[in-house]
C-alpha cells in the first residue's frame, strides 16, 4: 500500500500487486507495464540486541537507536534484511529505472563468525518462506 496525503489535494493511494483478482476497495485497477522485475535484499540498520521474544526482535544502532521488527528466531548480533521486488519501467527519454518497489518479506542474516572471511548467509524465516501472497 502506498499512501499520499498532500495538504492541498485529495488523498491518493495505490495497492501494488501481481494478482489480478485483488479487491481494490472501490478503486480502479490500472495496469502498469514493466520491463523487468528484480528481487532485491536490503540490510536493515543495526543488529539484534537481546534475541527474539514473541515474534519481535529489538535492533539498535548508533544512527537509529532502538527499534523493534516483527521477526523471530534471531540471536544477539544477527542482522535482518528487507526482501523487496523492484519493478523496472522504460521512460519516454529511453532510460530504464525503478518505477515501483514492494516489500515482500523479512529475513534474518546471521552475524559473521569471528575470524571468518566469508559473507554471512541470509536465512528465510517461517513467516517469509516461499513466494508472497501477492499483496
Amino acid at each position: 500500500l502506498r499512501w499520499l496525503d498532500p495538504k492541498d489535494r485529495p488523498t491518493r493511494w495505490a495497492v501494488l500487486s501481481e494478482r489480478g483478482d485483488l479487491p481494490l476497495f472501490g478503486g480502479k485497477k490500472v495496469e502498469v507495464p514493466v520491463l523487468d522485475i528484480l528481487e532485491q535484499r536490503y540490510l536493515l540498520w543495526g543488529r539484534c540486541t537481546k534475541g527474539s521474544r514473541n515474534g519481535w526482535t529489538e535492533f539498535t544502532s548508533a544512527e537509529t537507536g532502538a527499534f523493534f521488527m516483527p521477526l523471530g528466531n534471531l540471536a544477539p548480533g544477527d542482522y535482518a534484511q528487507f526482501r523487496v521486488r523492484e519493478y523496472l519501467r522504460e521512460y519516454a527519454d529511453g532510460n530504464v529505472a525503478v518505477a515501483e518497489e514492494r516489500l515482500v518479506g523479512l529475513c534474518k542474516q546471521k552475524a559473521p563468525q569471528a575470524g571468518g572471511a566469508s559473507a554471512p548467509s541470509a536465512e528465510e524465516t517461517p513467516s517469509t518462506q516461499g513466494k508472497p501472497e501477492g499483496g
